[in-house]
């Protein structure tokens, strides 16, 4: 068999051969760029004899260089590569235009083929260049110097020139991985911004639910409120919750109820009273638009806010409560942290003051229905109490000169407003006096309340004439209207007042003298 012999020469092409693809294999699987080509500038010199080598890269606009140089095994320094970059522009579109790699010398004919300066400096007098560049883009260069004039050969133009070509397929693959990884990482945070945005959106439109449930089950202001607070503390977090409503006739809101994570007594309690003129409340309520505080140290909004600030509270949101076109209230949270709420905090708080303004405005139509009856009741019950008391309603009887000068007084008196005292003995008619005087009044559409201050018990006497409110004394379970509420607009007839106990005909008579 013949013995296949192998020239010394294709030894070395082979040998040079396999150490390039196991130098390009090596360099493949870095992921960073700078990285690479500090690896390539620092293995070139295995590649190809040079004292210089070095690997410029371009960003993806062409307009910014980075520059990897070493010479002898040490890198060059960064002011000094920003020098060469610069002037290795003109050799790199140069480089561009050729098929293979350009050769550059100190006594290069044009400045195309003539070493810049600054490499000059570093002692090369042979420089070869092989650019980095792909069918869609132009990425950088590929550097290897000599201090002497000896011509690079064909084979070590190859070596360079391959090692060129992979190394500007592998950045451009890099590159495109890197721009895939940044679109996916931020495909998935939006992914995750958009998923944790719905979830709040359902959390917050089940608050709602809750809220709604809340307005249906609770008729009072202050029940209404602790409702709705512990539902909307699920969602948005606040130290402080405060429902305000409008007093037309003073120009200011007043509390009408207060949720707290703690209750100081000397702020804001049920009642206080929140002046409009010049505060931030009354701007939203002139303007019908919510108001958020990022902090009440920086925004200063009177001195109302600085008992806020007194108390500690730093941040706020003040919504209005709109009911037919126009502002009844306000609707406010707030919070000792500053800068706790955004806008979509406000736009939320928002959307449960529209809500709470529909329950506000039945509450207040409950509670004037209620009123209505409670009044119609007691009137039907004293009406019931008249009609089982037998009367002469018809007419007075008489033609004697007192009888008629009576007569004449209630005409005169009957048109007015005036208190008038009846004086008589037991049986001789009074009742029937104050009925003519009542039946010939622009009063006589309401109810004549008769009180027989004789029959009243002494200790419930103040109770029966003036009302009182719901837990004033013991026993007093409800709210009850007095015989002066209920003769509002009508007359009452205080029969026996002689009876009276005289502490209680002092307060009587301011009744009768100021109307109050």
């Amino acid at each position: 068999m013949a013995k296949t012999v192998i020239p010394e020469g294709g030894r070395r092409d082979s040998a040079s051969a396999h150490l390039l693809w196991t130098f390009m294999t090596a360099i493949s699987g870095i992921s960073d760029e700078l990285e690479r080509a500090r690896l390539t500038a620092t293995g070139l010199p295995s590649l190809l004899p040079c004292r210089l080598s070095g690997v410029a890269l371009v960003d993806e606009s062409e307009t910014t260089w980075s520059l990897i140089v070493q010479k002898d095994g040490h890198q060059v320094g960064s002011p000094q590569t920003a020098r060469i970059c610069a002037e290795l522009e003109p050799l790199f579109q140069e480089a561009l235009r050729r098929p293979t790699p350009l050769i550059a010398t100190v006594d290069g004919p044009t400045d195309d083929t003539r070493i810049p300066p600054s490499i000059e400096k570093l002692g090369v007098q042979s420089l070869l260049v092989a650019p980095l560049r792909t069918l869609r883009h132009r990425l950088g260069m590929v550097l290897a110097g000599r201090e002497n004039l000896e011509r690079f050969s064909r084979e070590e133009e190859l070596v360079l020139s391959t090692l060129a070509e992979h190394s500007a397929i592998g950045l451009e693959n890099l590159r495109l991985y890197n721009t895939l990884k940044h679109y996916s990482q931020n495909l998935h945070d939006l992914v995750e911004e958009r998923t944790e945005k719905l979830n709040q959106e359902k959390e917050r439109h089940r608050v709602l639910l809750e809220i709604n449930n809340a307005i249906i089950a609770n008729l009072d202001r202050a029940s209404l409120l602790h409702s709705i607070a512990e539902t909307l503390r699920k969602v948005l977090p606040f130290d402080r919750a405060t429902l305000a409503l409008l007093d037309p006739a003073r120009d200011v809101l007043k509390v009408h109820a207060l949720a707290e994570v703690s209750l100081p007594e000397r702020i804001l309690p049920v009642g206080a009273e929140i002046p409009l003129q010049g505060s931030r409340v009354g701007w939203v309520i002139e303007h019908k638009r919510p108001a958020r505080v990022v902090d009440f140290r920086e925004e200063h909004g009177g001195v109302f806010e600085d008992r806020l600030v007194e108390e500690g509270l730093r941040s706020a949101i003040v919504v209005p409560l709109i009911s037919k076109r126009r502002a009844i209230g306000t609707l406010n949270v707030a919070s000792y942290t500053p800068h706790r709420y955004v806008e979509e905090d406000t736009e939320f708080l928002q959307e449960v003051a529209n809500q709470v303004s529909l329950a506000i405005e039945n509450m207040v139509a409950y509670e004037e229905i209620a009123q209505l009856k409670s009044r119609l009741e007691e009137e039907n019950l004293y009406l019931q109490e008249e009609i089982k008391t037998e009367h002469n309603f018809e007419e007075i009887i008489g033609q004697g000169q007192a009888i008629k000068k009576v007569l004449k007084a209630v005409e005169t008196v009957a048109a007015t407003d005036a208190s008038v005292l009846v004086l008589g003995e037991t049986g001789t008619g009074k009742e029937l006096v104050v009925r003519a005087v009542h039946d010939l009044s622009p009063r006589k559409e309401k109810a004549l309340v008769k009180v027989n201050c004789a029959a009243l018990p002494s200790g419930l006497i103040e109770s029966e004439l003036f009302g009182h409110e719901k837990g004033a004394f013991t026993g007093a379970l409800s709210r009850k209207i007095g015989r002066f509420e209920l003769a509002h607009g009508g007359t009452i007839f205080l029969d026996e007042i002689g009876d009276l106990p005289l502490e209680l005909q002092a307060k009587l008579l301011r009744v009768l003298q100021d109307g109050e």
